[in-house]
């Protein structure tokens, strides 16, 4: 991280952003710690020439891990921006706060200095740049067992619970999706608009999962390898979507937040599945539950008399 002379913050972060929104995070969390408002902060990703070295963008754990490194990183830089800044004002680093690119007395509502002036001050007058470094590693984990595979990887787990909605035509086994409801632990929302955004699409995939996809392969061959043969759901098969997030602040994640990635789509092929069953009767277990296999359930439970 590298507080510029115009109070621009330039971050350069490991963790990759594909598409779920962890450089407007990262930014965000940067530039709370920091005390600058969100658009003075640019995150670079996906760079290996300039960006440090991560574990990886997997196990929803960017916000946690990725997040947790950015803030002590801003702290840090905080930290050094007092210090020149207490030099500047002749008081103690202790005295002072910073919020929105300004730097104020601690119980004073005016600000005594722009992090922009301490910057150049640093920079220009003093000839360092105000710049840090952080990186996270989670306590009380452990790596898996060679054998079993079972390890604690993550000083905090996600929760959540899906309730489907669906309608089944008995003729033809087409199933149509009314209602997803999805509540989620998240800690704390730090971006509740993007948060919504993972619920949204992880219910998408989770229905494609449930009712759509299955990769088809012959003699090493992938049969259906592109959207005409290979069914997704499309936007206007989405059902409504209710959201709800229970904010229950975790101790370790950076401001109390974890992350949501892959629990958006794991509860959602299960409701569905119990949905399905609640409709019709009978129990389907193999994915997806396509109109053969519901026409398939019925015909045998016909036969069964059940």
């Amino acid at each position: 991280l590298k507080v510029n002379s115009d109070a621009t913050v330039s971050v350069l972060a490991g963790d990759s952003e594909i598409g779920q929104g962890s450089d407007t995070i990262l930014a965000q969390i940067v530039a709370e710690e920091l005390g600058v408002p969100l658009e003075n902060v640019k995150v670079t990703s996906r760079d290996t020439d300039v960006t440090p070295v991560s574990m990886g963008t997997w196990g929803s754990r960017v916000t946690f891990i990725g997040g947790n490194a950015a803030r002590l990183a801003a702290a840090q830089a905080r930290q050094q921006l007092f210090q020149v800044a207490s030099k500047m004002l002749e008081v103690s680093p202790d005295d002072l706060l910073a919020r929105n690119g300004k730097i104020y007395l601690q119980g004073s509502s005016q600000p005594v200095l722009t992090v922009a002036q301490v910057a150049s001050e640093s920079i220009v007058k003093r000839g360092q740049t105000i710049t840090s470094k952080a990186t996270y590693s989670p306590p009380n984990t452990s790596p898996p067992d060679p054998k079993t595979g079972y390890g604690n990887y993550c000083p905090t787990y996600a929760f959540g619970a899906h309730v489907a909605e669906v309608e089944v035509d008995v003729d033809t086994g087409k199933v149509k999706v009314i209602r997803v409801t999805a509540v989620h632990d998240v800690g704390k929302a730090i971006n509740p608009l993007l948060l919504e955004g993972q619920v949204d699409g992880g219910v998408a995939m989770g229905i494609g999962y449930a009712l759509l996809e299955k990769p088809q392969f012959k003699d090493g061959r992938t049969l259906n390898p592109n959207f005409c043969t290979y069914k997704i759901v499309n936007a206007p098969e989405i059902p409504v979507i209710q959201t709800q997030f229970i904010e229950t602040v975790d101790p370790h994640g950076p401001f109390g937040a974890k992350g949501i990635g892959e629990p958006t789509t794991i509860p959602t092929a299960p409701a569905i599945a119990n949905a399905i069953a609640h409709a019709i009767g009978a129990r389907i277990k193999d994915l997806p539950i396509t109109p053969e296999r519901i026409l398939q359930a019925l015909q045998e439970k016909e036969k069964s008399g059940r």
